[in-house]
């Protein structure tokens, strides 16, 4: 009785939200089916596998790591699925992806496409440009060289190409322009020394992602990325920011550590949104005297600098949450008017 009712809520819940995680279930409501999720899934033969393009119905399909393990090919009932909209397929370097991607040529619907950890150092000629993308994500390969056929995708919104060695991107990525969101660092992230000067006309940037890259300068047009919320530049080579950075204004979130900054900008206190500021491991000697103008500041971190004194501009800001400094001459004796300052708004610090 007991696993008889633990089988009928599995079916309740496959019921409600139309998404299955275990295909020997899907296999018995297949017009039920629109989402399929075998990521994690280990529990179902290579002949259950064979009849995956019995979902006629399904949307979204999500392959993962384990039993892709040396599969070379995909199902050839995997054509039928020709109302996927999206498709992940993660950790599968032996399949036949010139194949795969020839067979997703007729896929018209395909919005979104995964294929990360798949050991990609460049891309098929069958890759399927015309598909209409939004979403690609191919983090965890080996492209050392940009792959320009992702370039075709115009209405391309989302690239995610983290942790793949890449040396370097094209003057011609400023044809990306539906871009909002770009994602190049990781944790064993990229090779990038510089981005070309081209990279300021991807003005609907909202999210980009440089950390763990080699980056020694940005370039002029940078501070033209007035869409800009989210920036990511932690573990770069970086020793100043371009001019104009104080027009960044929809900046909310700015990450900055374990650089070679000795100071930030004086237009930095023009980033009037600007929520988390994160400079930890640099070298600061001064933070800007009206850092203070921040007012929409929540946190900050400016652990393991050479700061002597912070500016008394900073008591001025009443929203802040967080507030670290230790590892700073200052740390030896605060003043007064900051510990008040740390104490009147209950700001969780450390010395």
């Amino acid at each position: 009785m007991f696993l008889i009712t633990i089988f009928l809520s599995l079916q309740a819940k496959a019921q409600k939200d139309d998404t299955f995680e275990n295909l020997w279930f899907a296999l018995e409501h297949p017009k039920e089916v629109f989402t399929l999720d075998l990521t994690f899934s280990t529990d179902y033969t290579p002949e259950q596998f064979e009849q995956i393009g019995i979902f006629d119905s399904l949307t979204s399909l999500y392959l993962g790591n384990g039993k892709l393990a040396g599969l070379t090919k995909l199902p050839d009932s995997f054509s039928n699925l020709k109302h996927l909209k999206e498709l992940k397929i993660i950790g599968a370097p032996e399949l036949d992806w010139e194949q795969v991607f020839l067979q997703l040529q007729q896929f018209k619907n395909l919005e979104k496409l995964t294929i990360s950890g798949n050991n990609f150092e460049v891309l098929p000629s069958t890759f399927p440009t015309a598909i209409p993308l939004s979403y690609l994500d191919i983090s965890d390969n080996r492209f050392e060289t940009f792959p320009m056929a992702v370039l075709e995708f115009k209405q391309l919104a989302y690239l995610d190409m983290e942790n793949n060695g890449l040396n370097a991107l094209p003057n011609e990525i400023s044809k990306l322009q539906n871009l909002t969101i770009l994602k190049l660092g990781g944790y064993t992230a990229n090779n990038l020394t510089q981005l070309p000067k081209s990279f300021g006309q991807l003005n609907n940037l909202k999210e980009l992602h440089l950390g763990e890259n080699k980056l020694e300068r940005l370039p002029t047009s940078f501070s033209k990325l007035s869409n800009l919320e989210i920036l990511i530049l932690s573990s770069n080579k970086l020793s100043e920011l371009p001019k104009g950075f104080g027009n960044l204004k929809n900046l909310k979130e700015l990450y900055l550590g374990a650089n070679q900054f000795t100071y930030l900008p004086k237009d930095i206190v023009d980033l009037e949104r600007l929520e988390i500021l994160w400079v930890p491991e640099n070298n600061l000697k001064e933070l800007p005297k009206d850092l203070g103008d921040l007012t929409s500041l929540k946190k900050a971190s400016f652990i393991k600098n050479e700061l002597e004194t912070l500016p008394q501009s900073i008591a001025k800001l009443t929203k802040v949450e967080e507030f670290f400094f230790y590892d700073n001459p200052i740390t030896i004796n605060q003043p007064k008017w900051l510990v008040e300052w740390l104490d009147k708004y209950y700001i969780y610090y450390t010395f």
